[in-house]
């Protein structure tokens, strides 16, 4: 994984980055209101289980596609780091943010920065 820890969060793979389409299963989610555009990444079940309190801070809000640690850095940082940028977004939250956020992931994307 890109992680070093013991956690590793759920990568985005090149499919689910490029360009999100309606063909796009997550981007469905999106339209379904089972994910948010901005926010933190899901986290998985078994990831979940080996959570502390302050990680698992992530939860207080809808999962999203985009978030800070997409942003920066990405396979360069450690869960913990994550979780960091995570519970950041969280008390940054709002349209200028969330805007900001879409916009730097479409240049990161392409850039290809912090790319496993």
């Amino acid at each position: 994984g890109c992680f070093g820890s013991a956690i590793e969060p759920p990568s985005i793979g090149p499919r689910e980055t490029v360009q999100p389409s309606v063909a796009n299963p997550q981007f469905l989610n999106v339209l379904a209101g089972q994910l948010s555009v901005v926010g933190p990444r899901p986290a998985l079940p078994r990831e979940v289980r080996e959570y502390d309190s302050r990680a698992m801070r992530r939860l207080s809000v809808k999962p999203g596609l985009t978030c800070y640690w997409q942003t920066r850095g990405r396979s360069d940082t450690t869960f913990e780091d994550m979780v960091d940028l995570d519970l950041q977004y969280i008390g940054e939250r709002g349209p200028l943010t969330d805007l900001k956020l879409v916009f730097d992931t479409v240049r990161v994307v392409f850039s290809g920065e912090g790319a496993c």
